[in-house]
């Protein structure tokens, strides 16, 4: 991740979501984050179905296209494949980012000894 930003910028900051569903959980992390910075103007860029490599490209693409733009990157995504390679692809553009699914599972794996299943568009039933 990239040192913060340490002036205010005069410019609308964007967070991207990427989601293997409609990008719904991620934008409810993003808006309470967001709430926190009460002075700042933000976008938020939603990246919904991104459950294939080729859907994944074309995310990445568009938030390549926008590196002039201060971006940052939020993620629900449930494919382990998917989430590192967007971990990787953030690591490279030097763009701070936040993995919102892969720890959360992690952490119910760890507590029910029982492997995720990490199929992505499952109904929330909790």
């Amino acid at each position: 991740m990239t040192d913060a930003v340490t002036s205010l910028p005069d410019t609308t900051l964007e967070i991207h979501l990427l989601a293997d569903s409609t990008g719904e959980s991620g934008a409810r992390v993003a808006r309470a984050a967001v709430a926190q910075f009460p002075t700042l103007e933000f976008r938020l860029v939603r990246h919904r179905r991104v459950n294939t490599t080729a859907a994944l490209m074309k995310a990445l693409d568009a938030i390549r296209a926008r590196k002039r733009t201060p971006t940052a990157v939020f993620f629900t995504l449930v494919d382990s494949e998917l989430a590192e390679l967007v971990t990787s692809a953030c690591k490279e553009l030097e763009l701070p980012y936040a993995d919102l699914m892969t720890d959360a599972m992690r952490a119910l794996e760890k507590i029910s000894g029982v492997e995720p299943d990490q199929v992505p568009l499952r109904p929330v039933g909790v």
